[in-house]
């Protein structure tokens, strides 16, 4: 969990460059109006269902840890606290991550209709 955690820090530093443009590929690959319905039924994560404490950890080396926490302040102009902003940014990676292998899976489907191949279920949700 822990790399995890830290690519979705990264990608929210980082302004979810390489995400949306992921997103961006999958949409064009299978259409708007596919994507729109793909997109509709799948539906957000959301943090406040969790029944368990919102304090997260994540375990940097020495000289990293410094690095991020100075970026996350200048991201946050020292309005929240790192906690809450990594959660923010974990939350954004399980739902553009979910949004990636749901769009993922529809390509993989229409793909094998047009070839012909059978339908299998893909679970997106």
């Amino acid at each position: 969990m822990n790399s995890e955690a830290v690519a979705a820090i990264l990608d929210m530093l980082e302004g979810q460059v390489r995400s949306v443009a992921m997103l961006n590929i999958l949409k064009e690959k299978i259409g708007t109006d596919m994507s729109q319905r793909v997109l509709a039924e799948l539906p957000d994560f959301d943090l406040s269902s969790c029944k368990v404490t919102k304090k997260f950890v994540v375990r940097f080396p020495p000289n990293v840890r410094g690095s991020v926490h100075e970026d996350v302040r200048q991201a946050t102009s020292g309005s929240s606290s790192m906690n809450h902003w990594v959660l923010k940014a974990l939350v954004a990676w399980v739902n553009i991550k979910r949004q990636h292998y749901a769009l993922l899976s529809a390509a993989i489907a229409i793909d094998e209709a047009r070839r012909g191949a059978p339908a299998r279920k893909l679970n997106v949700k």
